[in-house]
């Protein structure tokens, strides 16, 4: 509030990240993140957001806003040349108001598939991604670095 904000709130945010290259050519992913509104008083603008490639691809951007969040990805690709790759996800996460309510049970599965093509503009990536629960899959297009 002392720089001029409408609400006071705490957040915490946690991401885990480690990337595994074997063979020179094949890379595994694995992305852990969760995040919190310690008083679950964030307004809705500053809330966290699921959906949108590698969050849950097959959901529409920020499809899913909530005062808490889990959100896990394992990513394989493989490097077809020097500039181009391809790849698959596993994909799993959600959004809470509660943290009360947040279960197992209540997290989205996914996946997506996808090709990435280095440039000198920064990654141009085509993908599919699919999510259950939400009944929706996508096709994307996104340029530069996504995860």
């Amino acid at each position: 509030e002392f720089l001029g904000a409408d609400a006071e709130y705490d957040k915490a945010y946690l991401k885990y990240t480690k990337a595994t290259t074997f063979a020179g050519r094949h890379t595994v992913i694995a992305n852990l993140s969760g995040a919190v509104t310690v008083d679950e008083d964030a307004p809705y603008y500053d809330q966290f957001q699921l959906g949108g490639l590698f969050k849950l691809s097959g959901l529409a951007d920020a499809q899913l806003v909530g005062q808490n969040m889990a959100l896990g990805e394992l990513l394989y690709y493989t490097n077809l040349s020097k500039s181009l790759h391809v790849g698959v996800g596993l994909e799993t996460g959600s959004t809470w108001n509660d943290r009360s309510e947040a279960e197992f049970d209540d997290l989205l599965w996914g996946g997506v598939v996808f090709a990435g093509l280095e440039t000198f503009m920064g990654p141009v990536y085509l993908a599919y991604g699919y999510t259950e629960g939400e009944g929706s899959g996508r096709l994307r297009f996104a340029l530069g670095k996504t995860f």
